[in-house]
């Protein structure tokens, strides 16, 4: 979803990358219950906040953002959130891994 592949690389009009990201939005949404989705929208002031793509722009982020159970957030926020509840569990469960490869390797 990143504005700079859109408009420079794909010649995409602003109110089509709009709705390309309310379709990308609405997609994942769906499939959130039954995954952990990220959806990672990348912007370049120089590119997405031009005057004539800003209103498409800004549509789709009063889109995305009505939904009251979506968490918008930072990529570190997400690496701290993982860190609190996942991380040491992964962790033991790639020593327990490790663990049953060495006792099955020949």
């Amino acid at each position: 979803m990143n504005d700079t592949i859109a408009f420079v690389v794909n010649k995409i009009e602003p109110r089509r990358y709009g709705q390309m990201l309310k379709n990308n939005f609405d997609r994942l949404y769906a499939e959130g219950d039954e995954s952990g989705t990220i959806m990672c929208i990348p912007t370049h002031n120089y590119q997405v906040s031009c005057p004539h793509r800003m209103k498409a722009y800004e549509e789709a982020l009063d889109y995305i953002t009505s939904h009251d159970d979506v968490w918008i957030t930072t990529g570190k926020e997400i690496a701290d959130y993982y860190l609190e509840h996942y991380y040491e569990q992964a962790k033991a469960d790639i020593a327990q891994k490790g663990a049953a490869h060495k006792r099955t390797a020949i």
